[in-house]
């Protein structure tokens, strides 16, 4: 399902720690935009009235879903570095200021 938003956070999963994160962002007033594999999480993110997309974040229809193209920022917590890397170069593509942070190792 489409979502109808622009200059949000675009977070890719919405587990443990992507959950952590999500209510954060809601909590500072960020629109948020959350794409998830899980039905069931996505069902229940609907429920709570946060913008939701089912589907694999690097499959290039799902995030035009979400609106990859518009959004203010991408935030990727996913443990599988090929799929994250498969996002990242979508992200650089679409985005019109695409910059790329990424936390140094302790």
């Amino acid at each position: 399902m489409p979502v109808d938003i622009c200059n949000h956070a675009l977070l890719v999963g919405f587990g443990r720690v992507d959950s952590l994160l999500g209510e954060k962002l809601m909590a500072q007033g960020i629109p948020l935009v959350v794409v998830e594999t899980s039905r069931t999480r996505v069902d229940e993110l609907r429920e709570r009235g946060i913008s939701a997309v089912l589907g694999n974040a690097a499959n290039e229809e799902i995030m035009e879903l979400a609106h990859l193209d518009c959004a203010r920022w991408l935030l990727l917590t996913i443990p599988n570095g090929y799929e994250a890397g498969e996002i990242v170069a979508s992200a650089r593509e679409k985005m019109s200021e695409y910059r790329d942070y990424r936390p140094r190792p302790l």
